[in-house]
């Protein structure tokens, strides 16, 4: 009852900062759907029509699909209900991550952890992409709190707990196939110290590992173009032409740049992180550093192994010398690696509170050293939260396509407002900065029953158009003016011409209205 009550209080204060930073212009931020949305909606809409895949698309593998399919059955098919749906995964990551630090070091841990990894713009960025790696941090959290559990406690229970969801990475991505050998490691280490039931804890923890990945090796086998030379395949093994020597130097050298990117280079996409910037802002840094010596130093020792073993090892898939040197280091591909980041974030800060109430220990007033703590650790945290909430709505909000315009939306809100009997044609997509407007992101924001004709403005030909006796609308590619655009001008000659631009100058879209006269 103890930890219940502790982690309810605890989550009720963090939930508050977590859902601000999660729900605030959610709708708008990010605003277009892209490709990876589509991946998603296409397997949930799969799942919601009973084919009960099991398949990777690509590297998105069936775990979080089916996690997120209720939600997406109750709000419907939009790229908001999408986000809304990671940011309820993102809050399991929060909870995993606070237990994981109250089995550490106890309430004033778990609310730090749950204060650091609800502002935190590493973990807020995909908490509201509304893509798949947000399950990532929250099977990690949960594996490390288990593991923990049995460090601790010795039980056979937690140590099966947390084999079997470290085994659900398997489900997830080819960033967590590695998790099951690292919760075996840590198990080993432990068990094997106890002197008690060490063999068959280990064991019995091996046979859930087993029995949770016999449907994996299915799912590899039936996909092994997928898994051997296609997408994953490509990623993990290669060309086939690289030596091992330079395989082992280029490993090397990608966990190195891998190691230092929560203090100096973070990555550099711009989806995943506002580009180049540290994974962690300078204070965090900071208190990162300070709980890494608290740990190593400090009462917690007995947890080093664990934390170590995890941040050594769930940074290898980031680091993996076949990966193109533009993706290193990733924050998507070391997602896991976050709850076990804000611990140590937090224990530094929980080393601080303790440092100042002791250096207050001699004050007149008692209420002086808890007062005084609370102060400075308080200030530490606002400032954490101010520093992260820039780099998310304000840094990574303007390295987004077209600065966070969202070509979909605009386009689909233009065509819902269109009589009822016109006939809409989009002319070509993908023109934006980085491929948007994405065509499923038009399709899945129109309203009603209202249809669009996609139109290859290399391919336009005049017939189709001629014959469309309704009122006509074009959408065009504004890259296309002098060519299909001018085509369709000449096909339907006297329609009224007008181009839509965003509050940055760009061109969203060029617009063709023809009535038959």
């Amino acid at each position: 009852m103890r930890l219940n009550r502790t982690l309810v209080s605890a989550f009720a204060a963090v939930s508050v900062v977590a859902l601000a930073l999660r729900l605030y212009n959610l709708d708008v931020l990010p605003g277009e759907w892209y490709g990876d949305i589509s991946i998603v909606n296409d397997y949930v809409s799969s799942i919601q029509s009973l084919h009960w895949p099991v398949g990777f698309t690509l590297s998105a593998g069936p775990f979080y699909h089916y996690l997120i399919t209720p939600v997406v059955a109750t709000l419907g098919h939009s790229y908001l209900s999408f986000k809304l749906a990671s940011v309820i995964v993102s809050l399991l990551a929060i909870v995993a991550t606070m237990l994981l630090a109250y089995e550490i070091g106890g309430s004033r841990l778990s609310l730090l952890a749950g204060l650091i990894s609800g502002a935190s713009s590493w973990l807020l960025v995909f908490s509201r992409l509304g893509n798949s790696q947000i399950a990532i941090p929250a099977l990690t959290g949960f594996t490390g709190y288990f593991l923990a559990r049995y460090a601790r406690t010795g039980r056979q229970r937690d140590a099966v707990l947390g084999a079997a969801i470290s085994a659900i990475g398997l489900y997830s991505y080819p960033q967590t196939f590695i998790l099951p050998a690292v919760s075996l490691l840590i198990l080993a280490f432990y068990s094997f110290r106890s002197r008690r039931r060490a063999y068959r804890d280990f064991l019995v923890s091996c046979l859930v590992v087993l029995a949770v990945a016999v449907p994996f090796v299915f799912i590899v086998t039936g996909q092994s173009d997928n898994f051997q030379t296609g997408y994953v395949g490509d990623k993990f093994f290669g060309t086939g032409q690289e030596s091992i020597d330079v395989a082992a130097v280029t490993l090397a050298r990608n966990l190195l740049t891998t190691a230092l990117m929560l203090h100096v280079r973070g990555d550099v996409v711009f989806r995943s992180n506002p580009p180049q910037s540290p994974q962690l802002d300078l204070v965090s840094g900071l208190f990162f550093i300070l709980g890494m010596l608290d740990l190593i130093f400090g009462k917690k020792r007995r947890f080093l192994p664990l934390i170590l073993i995890s941040l050594a090892i769930l940074i290898v898939p980031g680091a993996w010398p076949f990966l193109p040197p533009s993706e290193i280091p990733s924050a998507s591909r070391t997602l896991g690696i976050t709850p076990f980041v804000y611990l140590l974030v937090a224990d530094g800060l929980l080393w601080l509170y303790y440092t100042v109430k002791g250096e207050l220990g001699k004050a007149r007033y008692v209420g002086a050293r808890r007062i005084g703590s609370y102060a400075i650790v308080g200030a530490a945290v606002g400032v954490i939260l101010i520093l992260n909430g820039n780099r998310y709505f304000v840094t990574y909000a303007w390295g987004l396509p077209n600065h966070n315009t969202a070509y979909d939306k605009i386009i689909a809100s233009k065509i819902n407002a269109l009589p009822a009997d016109a006939s809409v044609y989009l002319g070509g997509c993908c023109w934006g900065d980085w491929g948007q407007p994405e065509p499923d992101g038009i399709v899945h924001e129109l309203q009603g029953s209202r249809d669009v004709t996609f139109l290859q403005p290399e391919q336009f030909s005049c017939g189709a158009v001629q014959r469309d006796r309704s009122p006509q609308y074009f959408f065009w590619d504004p890259r296309d003016k002098s060519k299909g655009f001018a085509r369709l001008k000449e096909c339907l000659p006297g329609g009224q011409e007008a181009e839509r631009r965003s509050q940055y100058g760009d061109i969203i879209y060029l617009e063709y209205r023809w009535t038959r006269p």
